[in-house]
């Protein structure tokens, strides 16, 4: 018995040459059938990557609404604390437990907003 992949490629050659002789009947002489299938030499990459860019533009506007309503959360509840006697030195180690993150993470929320 073949191996699955051996046998799977023996498959997509054999489909290859039918499509070939088909694009031979059909009279497409001149043309790569791949180019009047999947359109001009690139265009299929070109569409693959508009997409994932478009995907990638969503995903990064998704995570920074998530982000700002974390980090502003962790802002009011530092200035609270700061307020009720905890030192600066004590805030990320706090809040990085409430709102699980790293305490690098909670550190430069606080340092940007001024906080620490």
């Amino acid at each position: 018995m073949r191996p699955i992949a051996e046998s799977n490629r023996r498959v997509a050659e054999l489909v290859l040459d039918l499509l070939n002789m088909i694009h031979s009947a059909v009279g497409l002489a001149g043309t790569k059938f791949a180019e009047v299938v999947l359109g001009p030499a690139g265009a299929r990459d070109r569409i693959v990557q508009d997409g994932k860019r478009k995907g990638a533009k969503k995903a990064a506007e998704s995570r920074a609404s998530d982000a700002a309503v974390w980090q502003e959360g962790c802002i009011q509840k530092a200035r609270s604390l700061l307020k009720d006697g905890r030192t600066p030195r004590e805030l990320a180690g706090i809040l990085a437990k409430q709102y699980r993150k790293s305490p690098q993470q909670v550190n430069a929320v606080l340092k940007k907003a001024k906080v620490k």
